[in-house]
């Protein structure tokens, strides 16, 4: 089977579906508007490349904007002729979903990842126009998550295929931990509003003012909103509780996880939660928000805990009752660990997108 990804070369999320894909046996081309540093792909993929600056394709500018890249359609039909896919599958509706409908290529799976779907759409008619036209299409619609699949459902009556992220359950796994270690926490998300990180410090400060104590705190990741972050924790005297990890590379993110008692994912807006299922599958449970794609990757009181999205107040109480019984911590660490084994290992994810692509095939 021969699949031409079109998407952002960038993308870790790309590259793992390109490498899973590749693992299982099928010859993989990408397609991408920019290039980018290629050595985490898998040997063997093929490479074709429109030459625009890095980012410009997820960039969620004004349809007519978008058009300026758009007029690289015919790059795209020429890696095409070359690499004479069976499926050519976009990744993300406003660029590559639209660039795959204009080069003509049929069959044609496009993969909704997000932003496009949740906030494109609701800019203006327009944009919603162009959403339904690219989603009408295709002869596949794939979504993460079944909570992104009812957001496409409003612009889209045809069937929608579920396709969550898999993780590798041999390299994100289980680290020793001594019983009665210091409680830490983790939260491992881009400093973005959408991910609810100023939620999770005041919850943390309602819990210092009742005089929970024994735990750290730390937050891993980058983002445009460090430094009011930095400002909120030290405003609300959590200096000595709450520290900054920066960017990780994702080549040693398993050892952060591996690191922490528990995870916090407090996300206004999710589609799915890569982190959290990694976490997971290193053992660590997750306490997530509810109404996002994250209560479909962890199950309340089994593998995690999910709390009212936005509510600090029981944001911090689900945190205080991980700080205080470690029962209840081992016993969901092992159920993060059984649910990431059972749904999102990599293979079974993977043999899940195979299996979209004959279906695509046959028909």
């Amino acid at each position: 089977m021969r699949i031409l990804l079109a998407g952002d070369i960038a993308s870790s999320h790309l590259r793992k579906w390109a490498n899973e894909l590749v693992k299982a046996g099928a010859e993989i081309g990408i397609f991408s508007l920019s290039d980018s540093d290629r050595s985490e792909y898998a040997a063997g993929i093929r490479f074709y490349s429109a030459g625009l600056p890095s980012g410009l394709a997820q960039k969620e500018e004004a349809s007519l904007e978008k058009l300026k890249y758009l007029l690289h359609r015919k790059k795209l039909r020429k890696a095409v002729k070359e690499f004479r896919p069976d499926i050519l599958h976009s990744h993300y509706l406003t660029s590559y979903g639209l660039l795959g409908v204009l080069s003509g290529f049929r069959p044609f799976v496009v993969s909704v990842w997000g932003t496009d779907i949740f906030e494109f759409p609701k800019r203006s008619a327009l944009h919603k126009s162009l959403i339904k036209y690219i989603l009408k299409k295709a002869d596949k619609v794939l979504s993460t998550s079944r909570y992104m699949a009812d957001e496409v459902r409003k612009y889209y009556a045809g069937s929608i295929g579920i396709t969550p992220f898999g993780t590798d359950l041999t390299r994100f796994r289980p680290a020793e931990r001594q019983r009665g270690d210091e409680v830490r926490i983790g939260l491992v998300k881009k400093l973005e509003p959408v991910y609810g990180i100023e939620l999770f410090i005041e919850a943390l400060s309602e819990l210092t003012l009742k005089g929970v104590s024994g735990f750290k705190a730390e937050i891993t990741g980058d983002g445009y909103l460090r430094e009011k972050l930095q400002a909120l924790v030290k405003e609300r005297g959590l200096t000595g509780i709450v520290s900054f990890n920066g960017f990780v590379d994702n080549s040693v993110i398993e050892k952060v996880h591996q690191n922490y008692s528990f995870e916090v994912y407090p996300s206004v807006k999710e589609s799915f939660g890569v982190s959290a299922v990694e976490a997971m599958a290193c053992g660590v449970p997750v306490i997530v928000s509810s109404d996002t794609g994250l209560t479909e990757v962890a199950e309340d009181n089994i593998s995690g805990l999910v709390f009212q999205n936005g509510s600090v107040s029981e944001l911090s109480a689900a945190i205080e009752k991980l700080i205080t019984d470690e029962e209840l911590r081992s016993r969901l660490a092992a159920g993060a660990r059984k649910r990431a084994e059972e749904y999102f290992d990599s293979g079974i994810c993977t043999e899940k997108m195979i299996s979209y692509y004959r279906e695509v095939l046959k028909s």
